[in-house]
């Protein structure tokens, strides 16, 4: 696929607003600096861009920029039949554009020319970006990594974190991003613009760790270009350039995004992730693109679990439009393969999703935990507790609506079905929430059996003597009460077994809620399958005393 670049640019503001069209962009990279860093990094080789000469970075005395781009848009890709492989083969088909210009008419008078239209190789194409954007120095990958040598290639690889994180910026290719205008008018522009989300740049796992690793993004499109800061709330983005040090960033974010995302080589699966973290690629030693795939996954997800358990934390997938790479490969379930991982916020200085348990353990496959928790087994009988509540007839009759206090017809109440249960290891019992009906209509009485009350049924003993409704509006401060929310990959079985590992503990930010997640019983092991969010978590286990289990993921 070959790229097409305007020189005459339009600049987006914010995700609403456009500026321009400027024959020139208005914001040009400052002549930069060495960064100030003790070790004074530079990449190996850099790209000079007066002449596109390769030079040795230890030569430069100023800073540089790095490129981030989709191969597939630098050239043809062509497949060797035998060996499988494929090549990049750039025939100069990229095309730079530049605008007409009003020239001197005689006698008198001015017209304009037609605009001008190169074809270029890839090369040239980065070069006119780099001119129009003051970029002296820069670094991407086709010219800086000698591809056919393939110990200069996993050496280079091997420093991609030190690359992108150093650069001043990065620069991000995004072609099917332009602005379709038929005039200088600004308000046509602004109705006509594209989405940065339609991009395969947002697909590709490698560019996911240049942009995560970047300090600062300029997102160029045909014809339209947009910096960081102004993309944050158009796209997705929230990792990237969050002003925070990578090392703080949760396990769940870069899953969330990576596993959405595809790679042309299945072991960048793990080489493209793993420099995202520096301590990873360190211990993963002398880890080459010649190791068994599987065997890398498997360490690599293994010390991903080992640095923040909130590789758990995830729930149900179905609603994602896009596809799910990541399950081409079969690995285990903590890693969460099958959900969808939860984004991390900061609120007040704090960051989530967080957690302090710590009992846990990496052996190979296997994520080993050792925790509380609540059983689908009936401790008493020691089987598999059945659903106590199969039809609506045994639900106690809700309390019709009380008068209408104004001259309408209908008063609207919030119903809550109430259970007390007990669990074996609680002193006492308590109330748990079953479902929420939202009535206006006084006469109708209707209620449908949900599943989430038959899901909760499955996991405590919920019987008709012992429920009532309560009326939201007229509950006591003091009367607590806790609800049961799952959220998981795969619906409930009621002929499986199941645990709720309440003594995993995840705040996820939410006021007054807890999650935990949720594992069934496969064999000899378990399946983690998403989470419970648990709303009132303290008063429903301050008095809940059960023995410590171990349960072996997989």
């Amino acid at each position: 696929m070959y790229t097409t670049y305007e020189t005459k640019q339009w600049c987006m503001i914010t995700p609403y607003y456009l500026t321009g069209p400027y024959t020139r962009p208005p914001r040009r990279i400052p002549n930069l600096s060495k960064t100030n860093d003790d070790d004074d990094f530079m990449p190996t080789w850099l790209v000079r861009i007066s002449d596109m000469q390769l030079v040795r970075g230890s030569t430069v005395n100023e800073g540089y920029c790095a490129l981030s781009y989709s191969w597939n848009q630098s050239g043809e890709s062509i497949v060797d039949e035998v060996t499988g492989k494929s090549e990049r083969v750039d025939e100069g088909r990229h095309k730079i554009i530049y605008p007409g210009k009003n020239v001197p008419k005689k006698p008198r008078g001015r017209k304009k020319t037609p605009r001008k239209i190169n074809y270029v190789k890839f090369e040239a194409l980065i070069q006119q970006i780099c001119k129009d954007f003051n970029i002296k120095y820069i670094w991407f990958d086709q010219l800086c990594i000698n591809q056919g040598d393939k110990n200069d290639k996993h050496r280079e690889i091997k420093r991609m974190h030190q690359i992108y994180s150093r650069a001043y910026c990065t620069v991000v290719l995004l072609p099917e991003f332009y602005v379709r205008a038929t005039s200088n008018n600004y308000s046509d522009a602004m109705s006509t613009h594209y989405d940065i989300s339609n991009s395969e740049w947002l697909t590709r796992l490698w560019t996911l760790e240049e942009a995560l690793l970047s300090q600062r993004l300029l997102f160029l499109g045909r014809n339209v270009h947009l910096w960081w800061y102004a993309a944050r709330a158009h796209l997705d983005i929230s990792p990237f350039c969050n002003g925070r040090q990578l090392a703080e960033t949760k396990v769940s974010t870069i899953l969330k995004y990576a596993h959405q995302r595809t790679s042309t080589n299945s072991h960048d699966r793990v080489f493209a992730l793993s420099h995202i973290f520096p301590e990873i690629i360190h211990s993963m030693g002398d880890a080459t693109y010649d190791h068994p795939l599987m065997d890398l996954i498997i360490e690599f997800y293994g010390l991903l679990a080992k640095r923040d358990l909130s590789i758990l934390c995830f729930g149900d997938a179905s609603h994602l439009d896009l596809e799910r790479p990541i399950q081409l490969f079969d690995i285990p379930s903590w890693t969460g393969v099958h959900g969808k991982h939860i984004i991390e916020f900061i609120e007040n200085g704090k960051l989530y999703p967080s957690t302090t348990f710590q009992n846990y353990k990496m052996v190979g496959k296997f994520m080993q935990v050792t925790c509380t928790a609540i059983s689908t087994i009936d401790p008493s009988q020691q089987q598999i507790r059945k659903a106590t509540l199969p039809h609506d007839s045994q639900l106690p009759s809700r309390p019709r609506n009380r008068a209408a206090t104004d001259d309408s017809d209908n008063t609207f109440e919030h119903w809550t079905l109430t259970a007390s249960v007990r669990l074996l290891g609680h002193k006492s019992s308590k109330r748990v929430v079953l479902d929420d009906i939202y009535s206006f209509d006084a006469d109708d009485d209707a209620m449908s059996f949900s599943e989430h009350l038959d899901t909760v049924s499955y996991f405590m003993p919920v019987e008709k003597k012992n429920l009532f409704w309560t009326d939201d509006s007229t509950r006591q401060e003091k009367e607590k009460s806790t609800d049961f929310t799952f959220d998981l990959t795969e619906s409930i079985d009621t002929s499986l077994v199941y645990f709720i590992l309440s003594g995993i503990q995840f705040d996820l930010g939410i006021p007054n809620s807890t999650s935990c997640p949720v594992i069934k019983r496969e064999g000899e092991t378990f399946k983690a399958i998403g989470l419970c969010h648990i709303e009132n978590y303290n008063y429903f286990f301050s008095d809940y005393v059960v023995p410590e289990m171990t349960f072996i993921i997989e």
